[in-house]
């Protein structure tokens, strides 16, 4: 069973989710008609998706992607040098 409440302010929105607690919040709804919480007596079902990607194709993006963490660790040592106090 699917329930929607509507609701104008962020007091109301977290009254109606106390008052809820036993059902599911699936969906928060922010539209032009209003703003909505959707509720569910049943947990959604997750969708899995299974693909498939070439052996190659997976190597070069693991690799670009362990470059792109190297240079984020590299930067993230410099701002913290550049952000420390001189003494």
């Amino acid at each position: 069973m699917i329930i929607k409440k509507q609701y104008t302010t962020e007091d109301e929105k977290h009254t109606i989710i106390t008052k809820n607690n036993n059902l599911i919040l699936i969906e928060v709804q922010e539209l032009f008609e209003g703003k909505f919480l959707i509720f569910s007596d049943v947990p959604i079902e997750k969708k899995i998706v299974y693909v498939n990607i070439p052996k190659k194709e997976l190597e070069i993006s693991t690799q670009r992607i362990q470059a792109l963490e190297k240079s984020n660790a590299e930067l993230m040592v410099m701002v913290t040098t550049m952000a420390a106090p001189t003494v």
